[in-house]
């Protein structure tokens, strides 16, 4: 503390108008519009397309998501985001916004992936070797590829919630943010639905 409080740090960011200069890069504002705004639109296509599986067009192609089967359990399901409801009192383990029982989807999201695996050809074919009874052979080189989507659809995200929901966080308070409650009275979620937007709550303590 003495040091930082006695010694000058070098200067290694500046900027002129809409110009940023960190080190020996620069850019503009407008620049990291058009990251978030692509970065959301490719984050976007992989889950709809690798991982929920279904067709997708980009928004500069009309902005559809379609499936080949334009019935059933293969269409994407919309979420309105301002009709559903929060507690944030509520500190039962394990619990989110999604337990609320006033708010009614339209599927069971806990099976709705697991009943398309076996009813429709196109999962089945990239996931499932056979079906042999009631075992089941996955297709390892399948499943591993699917998790690594998973993986990058997960970083992806991170960087737009970092970039777009507020003031930058530290890396420990924003991988340390819970989707669901942990204990009572000692942590506890911090993703929140509030009046349609989706609130971060950081919980950083130099402790963890």
């Amino acid at each position: 503390m003495a040091i930082r409080n006695t010694t000058k740090a070098p200067a290694k960011v500046s900027w002129q108008g809409e110009t940023i200069l960190i080190g020996k890069v620069q850019f503009t504002i407008d620049n990291v519009q058009k990251v978030v705004f692509r970065l959301c639109e490719t984050a976007r296509r992989r889950l709809v397309q690798d991982l929920l599986f279904i067709e997708y067009k980009d928004e500069e192609e009309g902005g559809t998501v379609v499936s080949p089967a334009s019935k059933g359990k293969s269409k994407l399901l919309y979420v309105d985001v301002t009709t559903l409801f929060d507690n944030e009192s509520e500190d039962i383990r394990g619990w989110n916004f999604l337990d609320n029982s006033c708010n009614q989807l339209a599927v069971d999201g806990m099976r709705w992936m697991a009943e398309r695996m076996f009813t429709e050809r196109r999962i089945c074919c990239a996931l499932i070797t056979r079906i042999d009874r009631e075992d089941v052979v996955w297709k390892d080189q399948g499943i591993e590829k699917y998790f690594q989507r998973v993986r990058q659809f997960k970083e992806e995200l991170m960087v737009l919630v970092h970039l777009s929901a507020g003031a930058l966080a530290r890396a420990t308070e924003l991988t340390s943010i819970m989707s669901r409650n942990l204990t009572p009275r000692r942590r506890r979620r911090g993703i929140i639905v509030d009046n349609g937007l989706i609130k971060f709550v950081q919980g950083y303590s130099k402790k963890f």
